[in-house]
Protein backbone atom coordinates (compact mmCIF):
# COMPACT_ATOMS: atom_id res chain seq x y z
CA UNK A 1 0.00 0.00 0.00
CA UNK A 2 1.41 3.46 -0.54
CA UNK A 3 0.02 6.51 1.05
CA UNK A 4 -0.06 10.09 -0.38
CA UNK A 5 -0.32 13.06 1.97
CA UNK A 6 -2.33 16.21 0.59
CA UNK A 7 -2.68 19.86 2.19
CA UNK A 8 -5.34 20.76 4.54
CA UNK A 9 -7.31 22.39 1.70
CA UNK A 10 -7.71 19.17 -0.63
CA UNK A 11 -9.72 17.23 2.48
CA UNK A 12 -13.07 18.33 2.04
CA UNK A 13 -12.58 17.46 -1.74
CA UNK A 14 -10.98 13.80 -1.46
CA UNK A 15 -14.67 13.20 1.10
CA UNK A 16 -16.62 14.80 -1.60
CA UNK A 17 -15.20 12.62 -4.10
CA UNK A 18 -15.01 15.51 -6.36
CA UNK A 19 -10.82 14.98 -6.30
CA UNK A 20 -10.12 12.07 -7.52
CA UNK A 21 -6.82 12.25 -8.82
CA UNK A 22 -3.12 13.21 -8.14
CA UNK A 23 0.36 14.68 -9.57
CA UNK A 24 3.23 14.08 -8.36
CA UNK A 25 6.94 14.37 -9.38
CA UNK A 26 8.57 11.51 -9.91
CA UNK A 27 11.10 10.44 -6.71
CA UNK A 28 13.36 8.03 -5.19
CA UNK A 29 10.28 6.91 -3.38
CA UNK A 30 7.82 4.19 -5.44
CA UNK A 31 4.65 5.47 -7.07
CA UNK A 32 0.84 3.43 -6.29
CA UNK A 33 0.29 0.97 -9.32
CA UNK A 34 -2.92 0.15 -10.91
CA UNK A 35 -5.18 -1.71 -8.55
CA UNK A 36 -2.85 -1.29 -5.41
CA UNK A 37 -4.93 0.28 -2.45
CA UNK A 38 -4.24 4.00 -1.78
CA UNK A 39 -3.87 5.55 1.94
CA UNK A 40 -4.58 9.34 1.75
CA UNK A 41 -3.63 11.63 4.87
CA UNK A 42 -3.51 14.76 5.74
CA UNK A 43 -1.33 16.74 8.53
CA UNK A 44 2.24 16.65 9.22
CA UNK A 45 4.93 13.70 8.20
CA UNK A 46 4.85 12.80 12.47
CA UNK A 47 1.29 13.54 13.16
CA UNK A 48 -0.98 12.35 10.00
CA UNK A 49 -4.80 12.12 10.31
CA UNK A 50 -6.21 9.68 8.13
CA UNK A 51 -8.54 10.72 5.45
CA UNK A 52 -9.56 7.74 3.61
CA UNK A 53 -8.15 5.39 1.20
CA UNK A 54 -8.99 4.29 -2.45
CA UNK A 55 -7.93 2.05 -5.18
CA UNK A 56 -5.08 2.77 -8.09
CA UNK A 57 -6.84 3.14 -11.32
CA UNK A 58 -4.40 4.09 -13.26
CA UNK A 59 -0.75 5.50 -13.48
CA UNK A 60 0.18 7.98 -16.45
CA UNK A 61 3.15 10.36 -17.20
CA UNK A 62 2.18 14.18 -17.43
CA UNK A 63 3.72 17.49 -18.44
CA UNK A 64 2.01 20.38 -17.24
CA UNK A 65 2.83 23.08 -19.42
CA UNK A 66 1.86 26.47 -18.04
CA UNK A 67 3.37 28.58 -20.18
CA UNK A 68 4.83 26.93 -23.97
CA UNK A 69 6.50 29.77 -26.20
CA UNK A 70 7.50 28.02 -29.61
CA UNK A 71 11.06 27.93 -30.79
CA UNK A 72 10.55 31.35 -32.54
CA UNK A 73 9.18 33.19 -29.30
CA UNK A 74 5.37 33.23 -29.79
CA UNK A 75 3.24 32.23 -27.02
CA UNK A 76 0.46 29.34 -27.08
CA UNK A 77 -2.03 28.67 -24.83
CA UNK A 78 -1.31 26.39 -21.43
CA UNK A 79 -1.95 22.90 -21.98
CA UNK A 80 -1.49 19.49 -20.15
CA UNK A 81 -0.28 16.18 -22.28
CA UNK A 82 -1.03 12.92 -20.73
CA UNK A 83 0.70 9.51 -22.09
CA UNK A 84 -2.15 6.99 -21.71
CA UNK A 85 -0.65 3.46 -22.43
CA UNK A 86 -3.98 2.20 -23.85
CA UNK A 87 -5.19 5.08 -26.05
CA UNK A 88 -1.87 6.94 -26.77
CA UNK A 89 -1.03 10.68 -25.72
CA UNK A 90 -4.04 13.17 -24.48
CA UNK A 91 -3.39 16.55 -24.57
CA UNK A 92 -6.20 18.91 -22.77
CA UNK A 93 -5.99 22.23 -23.91
CA UNK A 94 -8.13 25.27 -23.05
CA UNK A 95 -11.46 24.75 -23.20
CA UNK A 96 -10.79 21.53 -20.91
CA UNK A 97 -8.11 22.55 -18.28
CA UNK A 98 -11.01 23.94 -15.78
CA UNK A 99 -12.84 20.73 -15.93
CA UNK A 100 -9.25 18.78 -15.41
CA UNK A 101 -8.30 21.24 -12.29
CA UNK A 102 -11.40 20.44 -10.46
CA UNK A 103 -10.40 16.49 -10.76
CA UNK A 104 -7.27 17.26 -9.31
CA UNK A 105 -9.26 19.14 -6.25
CA UNK A 106 -8.81 23.07 -7.67
CA UNK A 107 -11.58 25.53 -8.37
CA UNK A 108 -10.57 26.04 -11.71
CA UNK A 109 -7.55 26.28 -14.00
CA UNK A 110 -6.05 29.93 -12.79
CA UNK A 111 -6.31 28.38 -8.89
CA UNK A 112 -4.24 25.26 -10.03
CA UNK A 113 -1.38 27.17 -11.53
CA UNK A 114 -1.54 29.81 -8.12
CA UNK A 115 -1.36 26.72 -6.34
CA UNK A 116 1.80 25.44 -8.40
CA UNK A 117 3.59 28.49 -8.33
CA UNK A 118 3.42 28.93 -4.76
CA UNK A 119 3.78 25.64 -3.82
CA UNK A 120 6.75 24.95 -6.43
CA UNK A 121 7.94 28.29 -7.81
CA UNK A 122 7.67 29.80 -11.21
CA UNK A 123 8.06 26.41 -13.36
CA UNK A 124 6.62 26.83 -17.20
CA UNK A 125 6.41 22.96 -17.36
CA UNK A 126 6.31 20.26 -15.07
CA UNK A 127 6.90 16.28 -15.65
CA UNK A 128 5.64 14.09 -13.38
CA UNK A 129 2.45 11.18 -13.00
CA UNK A 130 -1.06 11.68 -13.13
CA UNK A 131 -2.39 9.08 -9.82
CA UNK A 132 -5.86 8.42 -10.37
CA UNK A 133 -8.05 6.61 -7.73
CA UNK A 134 -11.60 7.63 -9.31
CA UNK A 135 -14.70 6.86 -7.57
CA UNK A 136 -12.88 4.19 -4.95
CA UNK A 137 -12.69 6.28 -2.31
CA UNK A 138 -13.54 5.41 1.26
CA UNK A 139 -13.49 7.69 4.15
CA UNK A 140 -11.89 6.80 7.76
CA UNK A 141 -14.21 6.31 10.44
Amino acid sequence: MVAYSFKGRFEDRIRARTKIQTIRAHGKKRHARPGERITMTTGDRFHPRLIGSGTCESVAPITLNFEYVTPGGRRRAAHVIVYLPAAGTMVIRAGDLDDFARRDGFDDWADLCAFWRKTHGDLKTFDGLLILWGDSFQAAA
